[in-house]
């Protein structure tokens, strides 16, 4: 029986020796899949992964991130800006991820942004 996993993502990468490998990850920019696909191998590392997954909630700050990384202002930026953008990206979602989206209504919350911002 064939059963189509939801998510998956490929990419073919060319080796040192001129052979090219696929490599199979549980999402786009998630973790690996280290098994041939229809493999029982595959179906356990592919859902040990997608149980590993934690959902953010759609009230947090770190849902404003992943609309912004879904957003085609950020998709068309180049990789060497993108790599730049995603380590800030990282620091402001560790500092500030959690936060509800409610609060961001408050003004006393745009001083703690600029004190995170002046701290740099």
């Amino acid at each position: 029986m064939r059963v189509r996993l939801k998510g998956i993502n490929w990419s073919i990468k060319k080796l040192a020796d001129g052979t090219s490998k696929t490599y199979w990850y549980a999402w786009k920019g998630g973790p690996r899949i280290d098994a041939e696909p229809g493999t029982p191998e595959f179906m356990r590392l592919y859902n040990e992964a997608v149980a590993s997954y934690k959902k953010k909630s759609a009230e947090t700050f770190s849902s404003l991130i992943d609309y912004f990384k879904d957003c085609s202002e950020y998709k068309d930026l180049g990789e060497k800006s993108k790599r730049a953008y995603d380590g800030y990206l990282k620091l402001i979602e560790a500092k500030f991820g959690s936060l509800p989206l409610g609060a961001l209504e408050d003004k006393r919350v745009r001083g703690d942004f600029k004190e995170f911002r002046d701290s740099f």
